[in-house]
């Protein structure tokens, strides 16, 4: 993880009628490859950011780059938000195949790739399925494995499991640790979730009130000892970061 696949440079963030801004002077490098975890409450202003890095919004002022880009510009990229978004009347194999329909999507999509990939990750049995047939669960995994099956480089997630009941959130947080170390791709998770964020993230960047960056820790291969230390740190962290305005 030694290059850069997103910079952002000074990011200020405002929307109509509020009092303060949503992003401002964020400056926050993502390492080609890192799963990092932007952890906050709400309104610190992290689905904002990951709009913006996922082209749905832009900056008022400052700049993202792309310094792993060739062309300096977005890699393919897959979003996932808090709701799986299936239309009702595709099976879940069909789901996971329209977004292959689309042009910037089209040339990176294929059928025996996202066959395979619903195999690997133990939802080949699903293939023939409609959304009101699956639990919460297994219809967040098919809208992680649509945006996975266009071979993104870069993967956004916008808290995809908070909806879901605590013991469908831990299976599902351990199995996106899994393939997106298996598939290696650079992967943003948007949570004000604690634990999960320190159970996913190679980092942690804590945006508070006022939509800056507070604090940021790096976990890696932490012992469980040392990550009960490091809860309560973040926790403290969190704790201020919401409150505080300036």
């Amino acid at each position: 993880m030694g290059t850069v696949a997103v910079r952002i440079v000074n990011g200020y963030k405002s929307f109509a009628g509020r009092r303060t801004p949503v992003l401002q002077g964020v400056d926050l490098d993502i390492a080609t490859g890192e799963f990092l975890v932007v952890l906050g409450s709400s309104g610190s202003g992290k689905s904002t950011l990951l709009r913006i890095v996922a082209g749905l919004d832009h900056l008022d002022r400052g700049a993202i780059d792309w310094p792993d880009s060739d062309d300096d510009t977005r890699p393919h990229t897959g979003v996932v938000f808090q709701q799986p978004f299936l239309m009702p009347w595709l099976t879940v194999r069909e789901n996971i195949a329209f977004g292959g329909r689309f042009a910037v999507h089209r040339e990176r999509f294929d059928t025996a790739y996202a066959d395979e990939l619903l195999d690997r990750f133990g939802l080949s049995s699903l293939g023939g399925y409609y959304p009101e047939q699956l639990s919460g669960g297994q219809a967040q995994r098919i809208a992680v494995i649509r945006a996975v099956a266009v071979r993104p480089r870069l993967l956004l997630l916008d808290e995809p499991f908070s909806a879901l009941d605590p013991a469908t959130r831990g299976d599902l947080q351990s199995w996106l640790a899994d393939l997106a170390r298996d598939l290696g791709f650079t992967t943003v998770l948007v949570t004000h979730d604690i634990d999960e964020a320190l159970r996913l993230g190679d980092r942690i960047a804590l945006f508070g009130r006022g939509g800056t960056v507070r604090q940021q820790w790096q976990i890696g291969d932490l012992e469980d000892g040392h990550r009960d230390g490091l809860r309560t740190d973040i926790l403290a962290h969190y704790r201020d970061s919401s409150l505080s305005t300036t």
